[in-house]
C-alpha cells in the first residue's frame, strides 16, 4: 500500500485533515499578523468601548456636563469605530479565505472515497456523506481557537 493511499484510510485521513487545519491556522495567523496592526486595532477598539461605557454611565447618572463633553467626541468615535470595523472585516477575510480554499481542495480530494471519518455517534440530521465537512469544521475550530489565541491573531477573543 503506497503512502498516498493511507490518506484515504479512516484514522490516517482524520489525522491528515487535522494536521492540514493546523497548518492553515498557522499560515492564516501569520498573514493576519503581517497585514493587520493588532496593537493599533486593539487601541482603537478599547477607545470606542471606553467611550460607550462612559456614555452609558453618564446616562445612568444623568450627568449633563459629561454627556455634553461626550457628545462633542461622538463624530470622532464613530470614525474610529468604522475604521476598526473595516480592519476587523479585513482580518475576517484573511481568516476565512484560506479555510475556504483548503476546504474546497480537500473536499475534491476526498469526494467519493468512502467513509473518511468515523464518528462514535450519529448525526441524526445529517447523512454520512457530510462526515468530511463536519470533521473539517470541528478540527478547524479545535486548531483555530487555541492557536489563534497563542499567536494573538483572533479577532473574536481579544480581551478588554
Amino acid at each position: 500500500m503506497d503512502w498516498i493511499n493511507y490518506l484515504f484510510v479512516s484514522p490516517y485521513s482524520m489525522l491528515f485533515i487535522f494536521l492540514v487545519n493546523i497548518l492553515v491556522v498557522i499560515v492564516g495567523s501569520s498573514i493576519f499578523r503581517l497585514v493587520v496592526d493588532v496593537n493599533y486595532l486593539e487601541a482603537r477598539e478599547f477607545e470606542v468601548r471606553s467611550y460607550d461605557r462612559n456614555l452609558k454611565e453618564a446616562k445612568q447618572r444623568n450627568d449633563k456636563m459629561v454627556l455634553r463633553r461626550l457628545k462633542r467626541e461622538e463624530t470622532r468615535i464613530k470614525r474610529l469605530s468604522a475604521s476598526a470595523s473595516r480592519r476587523r472585516l479585513k482580518a475576517a477575510m484573511i481568516t476565512v479565505i484560506p479555510f475556504t480554499l483548503v476546504s474546497i481542495l480537500l473536499n475534491i480530494l476526498y469526494s467519493g472515497k468512502g467513509p473518511i471519518v468515523s464518528f462514535p455517534f450519529e448525526f441524526s440530521f445529517l447523512r454520512n456523506d457530510f462526515s468530511f465537512s463536519i470533521w473539517y469544521f470541528l478540527t478547524y475550530l479545535t486548531a483555530y481557537l487555541p492557536l489563534s489565541r497563542l499567536l494573538h491573531s483572533s479577532i473574536s477573543l481579544w480581551g478588554d
